[in-house]
């Protein structure tokens, strides 16, 4: 259809055009001016819809590098945090070793110190039975001495009977 509307691609005010018909002619004298507004309004907001794309752009734009700058900030930070976190990790680490070195260390020693006052102990209880068994070997009757003895009560108490 020749006799439709054409607008103009820059974003100047467009200049509406009929078919060069004489149909295009009446449409040009009865809708020219009513065709001019429609289209200079249209001209009129689609350069305030560019304009808000282009602001609308900026603003994302700036947006972005702001989330940007956040999430550096933000990596830089808990890149740090886990750096120290392992640096804590290896201070606690070193820590508990020397400790438990420290420890082991007490715990043979006291051990070392038990063995020795067990077998000083030792020694001393076996040598005070020794003791104890030498004056109960020197202080007993032996048997032969005994059995003499017994043998002179059983004469004595026949003897005092008879």
């Amino acid at each position: 259809m020749a006799d439709k509307l054409t607008a103009q691609e820059d974003s100047t005010p467009t200049i509406v055009s009929f078919a060069d018909s004489e149909l295009g002619q009446i449409q040009g004298i009865l809708l020219g001016d009513h065709a001019r507004r429609v289209d200079e309004r249209i001209a009129t907001l689609e350069d305030a819809l560019l304009g808000a794309l282009a602001d609308l752009r900026t603003e994302l734009r700036a947006a972005l590098q702001s989330l940007d700058g956040k999430v550096k900030t933000e990596e830089t930070n808990r890149m740090q945090a886990m750096k120290n976190l392992g640096l804590r990790i290896d201070t606690e680490s070193d820590l508990r070793g020397e400790t438990e070195r420290q420890l082991t260390h007490k715990i043979d020693t006291a051990e070392s110190a038990l063995r020795t006052v067990i077998a000083d102990e030792r020694t001393a209880m076996t040598a005070d039975t020794e003791r104890e068994l030498n004056a109960l070997r020197h202080n007993s009757v032996h048997r032969k001495d005994l059995a003499e003895f017994f043998a002179q009560t059983a004469e004595k108490l026949r003897d005092d009977n008879d």
